[in-house]
C-alpha cells in the first residue's frame, strides 16, 4: 500500500496515519482498502489493484490519505473521507498498477512524456465537500512585528 504502485519496493505508505478497510456488500471476496490511494482485491486480498492515485494523472481520481469508508445500503454508494474531504462512487473499479511502474517518474512526481494519454481510472467519483473547511495546521507562527498576525501551514496545502 505504498506511495506508488505497492510493489515490494515501495515502502512509502503511511499504514499508521491513514488506513481504512471496507468489504463488498455483493461480494465478500472483493475488498476496498484506502491509504494514500484506493486498492482493490476481487480474490479475498490475495492481490491488489490500484483504483486511485494521489498524482490525477490518469484522469480523475481522488484526494490522498484516507480515513474512513463506508457503504450504504440505502443508497448504494460506497463513501470514503481522506484529506481532502467526502467523496463517493456507486461502484469502484480498478485501474492498473502497471500504470504507475511504466509511466510515472517517481524522481520528479510527476507522469513520463511518452505516457499514453488514454489511460484513465474508471471510476467516476463525486465531491461532496463542497462548503466543508477541509483544514489541518500542521505549524502556526504569531509575528514579532505584528503581533495580531498568526500564520499557519496547512496539510497538503503548503
Amino acid at each position: 500500500m505504498g506511495i506508488y504502485d505497492g510493489g515490494t519496493g515501495d515502502n512509502y505508505g503511511q499504514g499508521t496515519y491513514d488506513l481504512t478497510l471496507l468489504v463488498d456488500p455483493t461480494n465478500k471476496k472483493k475488498i476496498y482498502t484506502g491509504g494514500i490511494n484506493i486498492w482493490v482485491s476481487e480474490d479475498e486480498g490475495k492481490t491488489f489493484e490500484i483504483a486511485s492515485l494521489w498524482m490525477f494523472v490518469f484522469g480523475q481520481s481522488i484526494h490522498a490519505d484516507h480515513h474512513y469508508s463506508a457503504y450504504n445500503p440505502l443508497n448504494n454508494y460506497f463513501y470514503f473521507t481522506n484529506d481532502g474531504g467526502v467523496y463517493r462512487t456507486k461502484s469502484i473499479k480498478p485501474g492498473s498498477r502497471q500504470w504507475i511502474v511504466d509511466y510515472i517518474d517517481k524522481d520528479a512526481e510527476n507522469i513520463k512524456p511518452d505516457a499514453p494519454d488514454t489511460l484513465r481510472f474508471p471510476t467516476v467519483w463525486e465531491n461532496l465537500s463542497s462548503g466543508l473547511s477541509i483544514s489541518e495546521f500542521y505549524k502556526m507562527n504569531v509575528s514579532r512585528a505584528y503581533p495580531d498576525y498568526i500564520t499557519g501551514g496547512t496539510q497538503d496545502n503548503s
